[in-house]
């Protein structure tokens, strides 16, 4: 069959149909895949909140900016980070003194 015949073919739609419910899902826990009975994981937020080292990404979350805009602020200095082996993790008072110098900044500043 040479490439015009064989982009030509015509594939059969299926016909539309309302989903059908999956056993073993519990209503307003669809896009679950803990089973019934089974309490769902926490956010993230509330275990990187627990955690004493961050990822970047995550401490990325906290401060409710970009990876990118966290790597710019570990590479100035600006937020305080340790190595372990070839991982960068950020300590979550790092973070805290962090938040707290920006608000005393823009505090004199006003």
């Amino acid at each position: 069959m040479n490439r015009s015949q064989h982009t030509n073919r015509q594939v059969p739609h299926r016909a539309a149909t309302s989903p059908t419910p999956c056993p073993g899902r519990i209503a307003g826990n669809a896009g679950s895949l803990n089973g019934p009975g089974r309490p769902l994981p926490a956010p993230r937020s509330l275990e990187d909140e627990a955690r004493v080292l961050l990822t970047v990404e995550a401490a990325a979350r906290r401060l409710s900016v970009s990876r990118t805009t966290m790597f710019r602020l570990l590479k100035s200095g600006a937020v305080d980070s340790v190595r372990i082996g070839h991982a960068r993790r950020v300590p979550a008072e790092a973070i805290t003194a962090y938040v707290q110098r920006l608000a005393e900044e823009q505090q004199h500043a006003a």
